[in-house]
C-alpha cells in the first residue's frame, strides 16, 4: 500500500485503472471504521486481455475458385487464435449477422442468389470482447454450362481417305472437355 492513502468509502468505484501490460492483475484492499480499526488485506483479480483474436482466416470449399452447386452452399473452414465467437456474412457490414459460438466448419454456407463472384465475411471475438479485424474469401458461383459448342471433323468435311482427323472445337465458358469416340 505504500503510496496509497486512505479515501471515503464508496460501494463503488468506477473508471478504476489496472496498471502495466496484458495479464491477471489483482486489487488490494483494506477498510478502517471511524474508531481506526484496520480490516485484514482483501483481494480481487481478473485478466486484463486487450488484444483481438490474432491470424482469422476464412476458406471457402476447401479453397476452390468455382462452384457450380445449385443449392448454392459452400462449405467454410475457420480460424483464428483465442477465438470465443464469430459472426460470417454475406455482407460486409454484417447486418443482421449475430455473434454465434466459434466453431472451425460451417459445412452449408448459403450464398446470395446471384451468380457470379461471392464475397464471405468473417470476424472473431474473445472471451473479453475483443474483436478481430475482418477477414474474407471469395468464390465464384457458376450456375450456367458452356454455350455455343461445336465440334467440327476437318472443317466440315464430309470423306477423309485418312484416319487421322482435325478437330476444331468451340465453347464459350468451358475450362475441361472430354473427347471420345472415331
Amino acid at each position: 500500500f505504500t503510496g496509497a492513502r486512505w479515501e471515503k468509502f464508496e460501494p463503488r468505484r468506477p473508471y478504476w485503472r489496472l496498471q502495466g501490460e496484458d495479464g491477471v492483475k489483482t486489487i488490494y484492499a483494506k477498510f478502517r471504521d471511524a474508531d481506526g480499526n484496520i480490516s485484514e488485506t482483501v483481494t480481487a483479480t481478473i485478466e486484463l486481455d486487450r488484444t483481438p483474436p490474432s491470424d482469422p482466416s476464412l476458406i471457402i470449399n476447401g479453397g476452390k475458385q468455382f462452384t457450380n452447386d445449385r443449392s448454392k452452399t459452400v462449405l467454410l473452414e475457420l480460424s483464428a487464435v483465442d477465438a470465443d465467437k464469430m459472426r460470417v456474412s454475406n455482407r460486409v457490414d454484417f447486418l443482421g449477422a449475430p455473434w454465434v459460438a466459434f466453431r472451425t466448419e460451417v459445412k452449408a454456407w448459403r450464398l446470395d442468389h446471384t451468380e457470379g463472384k461471392q464475397t464471405i465475411y468473417a470476424q472473431f471475438m474473445d472471451k473479453a470482447g475483443n474483436v478481430s479485424e475482418v477477414t474474407s474469401s471469395e468464390i465464384t458461383l457458376d450456375l450456367q454450362p458452356p454455350r455455343n459448342c461445336s465440334v467440327k471433323i476437318n472443317d466440315d468435311s464430309p470423306l477423309i481417305k485418312s484416319n487421322k482427323v482435325v478437330l476444331t472445337i468451340k465453347s464459350e465458358g468451358a475450362s475441361e472437355m472430354i473427347i471420345r469416340g472415331g
